[in-house]
């Protein structure tokens, strides 16, 4: 079977995260063996730990991050 990519988007606290969860639970209970969950910037343990330092320590907040990060990815592969 072919993958499929899906992304969920909403403002910081709108239950993205809850709606995910679920998702993947319907979608194993009918059938999908393997659904892989995770999320801009974090997703490894590595990245889940800048990202804690980012919000909760530099409080800057993820939208901000997100430009930076898409700013960062054009500059590598638009050089």
């Amino acid at each position: 079977m072919k993958g499929i990519f899906l992304t969920m988007e909403g403002p910081d606290g709108s239950g993205k995260t809850t709606q995910i969860l679920k998702l993947k639970e319907h979608l194993m209970q009918h059938g999908y063996d393997e659904v892989v969950v995770t999320r801009e910037p974090g997703g490894t343990v590595i990245s889940e730990a800048v990202r804690g330092i980012l919000v909760t320590v530099l409080w800057i907040p993820l939208p901000s991050i997100r430009g930076w990060h898409a700013d960062l990815a054009s500059r590598r592969f638009m050089s």
